[in-house]
C-alpha cells in the first residue's frame, strides 16, 4: 500500500509539472469549451462536423484536429485516463489544458497507469530540469499545490499508509534517485509530504505529532483495521451472493420455477397437440363432408343426366316401327312401277294382254262395279251404272286424287298379300286414268321381224313407241311414290301415335281411318314432324333436365335428317320429271336438226 501511495504522490508531481508548461502557452492559446462539446458529441446533438465548423467560424486553427481529439477523449473520467492519453500523444496541448481545469486529480486510481507514466523518460526529464530550480521552500509549496490538487489533506491521509512520510520518501528514493537528490535528499522530500498532508514537524527521529493526532494514532496504524473491515465486509457481501445465488438456482429454480415451467411446457404441448388434433380433425371431417357432398353431386347428376323423360321416350316409341314401315314404302313402290309398265307394255298378265281394246274393257268393268255415280252424266247412268256395287265413299274415286290419296295418311294397300282391298282397287283405277289413259299399241309379231327373226323397219316404230313408255314410267314414278310411302306399315308404333292423336282431341273412333290400322310411313313422319309439337305438353316437357333436352335436340335433328331425305328423293324425283319434259318439248327441234344433218356431206357442204 506505501508503494501505491508513492505512486500516487508522483503521478500527481509529474501531472502538475506538465500543468505547468502549458500553462506558458496558455495566454496565447484560443479559449475552448470541450466539455460541452464533448457532451454535445457524446450524446449525439452535436456531429464531427458540426463541431469542427463551430471551432473554425469560433477563429480556432486546425479545428478538425481538435474535434478529433474531443471525438477521441469523449470517454474520458478520469485524470489517469486525461494523462495517460496526452502522454501517448492521442490528446493536444490545448485540450488537456481545458479538460485539467474540470477533472480532480484525486480520481487518479490507476495503478497500473500511473506506473506507465512515471516510467516515461519525458516526464522524469521534465520533472528533473523543474526542481533543478527549485528549493525546499518551493518545494514545499509545490507539495502543497499537488496537495490541493489532490483533494485537500484528507485525500492525502487516505492515500497514505503506515509507513508514514519518511517511508514515502524512502520508496521514492528507490524507485527516482534522482528526482529525490534533485529535491534536497530523502529528508526533504519526507519533510516535504509531511508538511503537505498537515503535519508540523519531520519523522526522522520520531519528529513532531502531526496536528490532530490522538497521541499516537496516526492514518497508518488504523489503515490495517479499515482493510480488515472492508475484507470482512467483502467476503461477507461475496458469501451472501454465493448463498443467494445458490438458493435462487438450486432451491427456488430448480425445484420450484424449473418443474413449473416443464409441468406448464408440457401442459401446453398437450393441450397444442390437441388443438392440432382437433383442427385436423376438423380438415379431415372438412374433406370427408366435400368428398361425400361431390359424390352426393355426381350420383345426383347421373340420376338426372341417366333417366330419360316421358318427352325423349315418346320419340323413342313412336320411331320403333320407322325403318320397317319405310322398307314396305320401297316394295310398294317398285310393284306400282311394275305394275304400270306391264300395263303399257300389255303385258300377258295384266288388264291390257290383248291391248288397248282390252285395256278400256277392263277400266269401264271396274268403274262400273266400284266407282259408278248414277248422278252422274246429268243422271244419264242409270242404266250404264245397273248392277253396281258403289257405296257413296267410293264413288268416283278412281278419277278423284283428292279424296282417293291426298287426304288419306295411310292407304290400306299392301302389294305384298294375295289379298285385294278397296284402296288397291281405287289406286289402280287412279292411276290408269292419269298415266296411259292408252295403252300402246300391239303390234303383230310378222311385222317386228322376218322368217329369218331379222327386224323390220317397223321395229323402228316399236322403239319409239317404248320412249313413250319410258317417258311416261318417269310421270308415273312420282305419283307411284306418293302412294308408296302412304302404303300400308307396321303396326309397332300404332298404340302410341293414336294416343298423341287423342291428347290433340281426335275422338278414338275417327283414329283407324286418319292414321289407319297399320300407319304408313307417311302417316308416322307426319305426326313426328308435325302433330307432336301441336301438343303443349311438348312445350312444358322442355323444362326438364339439361340432358333430357340436348337428347330431345338430337331427336329432332335426327328427325329433321329423315325429312331433308324425304326432301331430297322428291326433288331428285322432280328433276327427273324434268328433264323428260324438257327432252320431249325439244324432240321436235331435234328431230329437224337431225333432218338437215342428212343433207351434208363429209366436208359440211348442203346436198
Amino acid at each position: 500500500m506505501t508503494t501505491k501511495t508513492l505512486k500516487l504522490c508522483l503521478l500527481s508531481l509529474c501531472l502538475l509539472v506538465n500543468l505547468s508548461i502549458f500553462t506558458a502557452n496558455k495566454a496565447q492559446a484560443q479559449q475552448l469549451s470541450p466539455q460541452q462539446f464533448i457532451t454535445d458529441i457524446r450524446e449525439g446533438r452535436l456531429s464531427t462536423d458540426s463541431a469542427a465548423q463551430v471551432l473554425s467560424n469560433s477563429g480556432i486553427s486546425d479545428a478538425q484536429e481538435v474535434v478529433d481529439n474531443l471525438t477521441r477523449i469523449s470517454d474520458i473520467e478520469t485524470a489517469g485516463d486525461l494523462l495517460g492519453e496526452f502522454l501517448q500523444g492521442n490528446i493536444s496541448e490545448q485540450i488537456l489544458q481545458e479538460l485539467s481545469e474540470n477533472i480532480n486529480l484525486g480520481e487518479i486510481e490507476d495503478l497500473l497507469s500511473i506506473e506507465r507514466i512515471m516510467q516515461n523518460l519525458g516526464v522524469t526529464t521534465d520533472i528533473d530540469q523543474l526542481l533543478q530550480s527549485m528549493n525546499l521552500g518551493e518545494i514545499t509549496d509545490f507539495v502543497e499545490n499537488i496537495t490541493g490538487l489532490l483533494g485537500g489533506p484528507e485525500a492525502i491521509r487516505q492515500l497514505a499508509t503506515q509507513a508514514g512520510a519518511q517511508a514515502i520518501a524512502g520508496i521514492l528514493n528507490d524507485v527516482a534517485p534522482g528526482i529525490v537528490q534533485a529535491l534536497g535528499g530523502e529528508q526533504a522530500v519526507a519533510d516535504a509530504i509531511n508538511a503537505a498532508a498537515g503535519g508540523s514537524g519531520t519523522t526522522s527521529s520520531g519528529g513532531s505529532t502531526p496536528p490532530g493526532d490522538d497521541g499516537g494514532h496516526n492514518c497508518c496504524q488504523c489503515q490495517r483495521p479499515i482493510q480488515i473491515n472492508h475484507q470482512r465486509i467483502r467476503a461477507h457481501v461475496t458469501n451472501e451472493f454465493n448463498a443467494y445465488r445458490f438458493w435462487f438456482v438450486n432451491d427456488m429454480f430448480k425445484q420450484n420455477v424449473l418443474p413449473a415451467w416443464q409441468l406448464m411446457a408440457n401442459q401446453l404441448t398437450a393441450a397444442a397437440m390437441q388443438q392440432v388434433a382437433a383442427v385436423g380433425m376438423f380438415f379431415d371431417a372438412k374433406h370427408q363432408l366435400e368428398t361425400q357432398r361431390l359424390f352426393q353431386i355426381l350420383t345426383a347428376e347421373a340420376h338426372k343426366d341417366y333417366h330419360p323423360s316421358e318427352g325423349v321416350c315418346t320419340f323413342g316409341t313412336n320411331m320403333r316401327s320407322l325403318a320397317s314401315s319405310e322398307r314396305k314404302s320401297d316394295l310398294t313402290h317398285r310393284a306400282l312401277a311394275s305394275r304400270g309398265m306391264q300395263r303399257q307394255l300389255s303385258g300377258a298378265e295384266g288388264i291390257s294382254a290383248s291391248g288397248l281394246q282390252s285395256d278400256k274393257e277392263s277400266r269401264i268393268k271396274s268403274f262400273i262395279e266400284y266407282h259408278c255415280d248414277p248422278a252422274d252424266n246429268g243422271n244419264g247412268f242409270d242404266r250404264f251404272c245397273e248392277g253396281t256395287t258403289s257405296t257413296p265413299e267410293r264413288r268416283n274415286k278412281d278419277v278423284n286424287y283428292t279424296q282417293t290419296i291426298e287426304n288419306a295418311l295411310t292407304l290400306d294397300l299392301d302389294l305384298s298379300d294375295t289379298s285385294t282391298t278397296p284402296d288397291e282397287i281405287d289406286v289402280m283405277a287412279l292411276t290408269t286414268n292419269l298415266m296411259a289413259h292408252d295403252t300402246l299399241p300391239v303390234i303383230a309379231e310378222r311385222l317386228l321381224a322376218d322368217g329369218n327373226n331379222t327386224p323390220t323397219a317397223v321395229a323402228n316404230n316399236y322403239l319409239d313407241l317404248r320412249s313413250i313408255a319410258a317417258k311416261r314410267s318417269v310421270a308415273q314414278n312420282s305419283i307411284h311414290a306418293i302412294i308408296a310411302l302412304k302404303a300400308n306399315g307396321e303396326t309397332g308404333s300404332r298404340p302410341y301415335l293414336y294416343r298423341i292423336m287423342e291428347d290433340l282431341g281426335v275422338r278414338r273412333s275417327e283414329l283407324q281411318s286418319l292414321i289407319g290400322n297399320e300407319p304408313s310411313y307417311f302417316a308416322q313422319m307426319e305426326i313426328l314432324t308435325k302433330h307432336i309439337y301441336q301438343n303443349p305438353e311438348f312445350y312444358a316437357d322442355l323444362y326438364d333436365k339439361p340432358a333430357n333436352v340436348e337428347r330431345k335436340g338430337a331427336v329432332l335433328q335426327a328427325i329433321g335428317l329423315m325429312q331433308d331425305r324425304d326432301t331430297f328423293d322428291s326433288l331428285i324425283r322432280s328433276e327427273a320429271a324434268l328433264a323428260t319434259l324438257l327432252e320431249t318439248l325439244l324432240q321436235k327441234e331435234h328431230r329437224r336438226v337431225s333432218a338437215k344433218l342428212i343433207d351434208v356431206d363429209s366436208d359440211g357442204v348442203e346436198r
